[in-house]
């Protein structure tokens, strides 16, 4: 306030993870075993604060959270390996830039084993994953547009609130 910085937040928080596994243990209510999918450096202890509340709200709904680190493309069969080996009964992961590379093996893997699946980015269920939640990327880039105009035509940045998207879109197959 009084600054010279506003935004539209693009991270929603445990809020937005929480949905996603409602939306999860709704189309799979036996599944106890679930695999999330990220990669080393979310595992580092300045992210302890969210993965404690990532594993409250998969606790709240029954799940048993096991997490899969990826950072390399390689990586990716040995994090499968280990999940049938854990009897994996769903997979869910927000969006890391290689998770997104490789969404269609995810996919796949998911498919072939039959493993419902809830993802933080539509373009995993445009590739064939049962579903996503997430934020409406051309709606928060229009609200950003209207940000700008409102500076360009001379409001000042710090009088202007940083917000929150304001449309998510569930996807599902």
């Amino acid at each position: 306030p009084g600054g010279n910085i506003t935004g539209i937040a693009q991270i929603t928080g445990s809020e937005l993870i929480g949905k996603q596994l409602e939306f999860l243990r709704q189309i799979a209510p036996a599944a106890t075993r679930l695999a999330w999918i990220t990669n080393s450096d979310e595992l580092l202890p300045k992210y302890a604060a969210v993965w404690a509340r990532i594993d409250a709200e998969a606790r709240g709904l029954g799940f048993e959270l096991s997490r899969y680190a990826v950072d390399r493309s390689e990586d990716f069969d040995q994090a499968f390996a280990a999940m049938l080996a854990a009897r994996t009964q769903a997979i869910a992961l927000v969006s890391i830039p290689l998770a997104l590379l490789e969404r269609t093996r995810i996919v796949e893997f998911a498919k072939r084993n039959r493993l419902p699946s809830a993802f933080g980015h539509k373009d995993y269920a445009l590739a064939g994953g049962l579903l996503s939640y997430a934020l409406n990327v051309p709606a928060t880039m229009r609200q950003s547009a209207d940000y700008i105009d409102k500076i360009f035509r001379g409001a000042r940045p710090g009088d202007l609130p940083v917000v929150q998207p304001d449309k998510y879109e569930l996807v599902i197959n």
